[in-house]
């Protein structure tokens, strides 16, 4: 069953629901991690590719696992599509993150700590809020 509106959820519900979404967020991180590795490694494969394959299968690893763990929501078509386009939101905000320290001239390392920090809490809200929503 969908996770009923945020308004309705416990603060430990949604305190449970964050972790596993973090959880969830290591298992995939940590996948991606590995194809690409796999691929490079492995089978030669140029990084850009690589990490483009990664990102896919991380991304169906974190559809399918916080669809059944941390939201307690079936899969669907329409989870996934939202799931998906939060997905590329958070590509493109990483992405606008770290252009923007790089234009600034910050230390890379600034670029890195805003993104794992912004984006997770970002794509967690709007799962929470939006892909795995009861009411459209």
């Amino acid at each position: 069953m969908p996770t009923p509106p945020p308004a309705e959820q416990p603060l430990l519900t949604k305190f449970k629901q964050a972790l596993r979404f973090g959880c969830v967020g290591v298992a995939a991180t940590a996948t991606h991690v590995a194809v690409v590795v796999a691929l490079v490694e492995g089978f030669g494969t140029h990084p850009t590719p690589a990490n483009a394959a990664a990102f896919v299968v991380a991304t169906v690893l974190g559809y399918t696992a916080n669809s059944i763990w941390s939201f307690n929501a079936g899969l669907s078509r329409r989870s996934l599509a939202r799931y998906v386009v939060v997905s590329i939101i958070g590509l493109i905000l990483t992405i606008a993150l770290s252009s923007a320290i790089a234009a600034a001239n910050l230390p890379y390392l600034l670029g890195v700590a805003l993104v794992v920090t912004f984006v997770p809490v970002f794509n967690f809200v709007m799962h929470r809020n939006w892909t795995y929503r009861v009411n459209p």
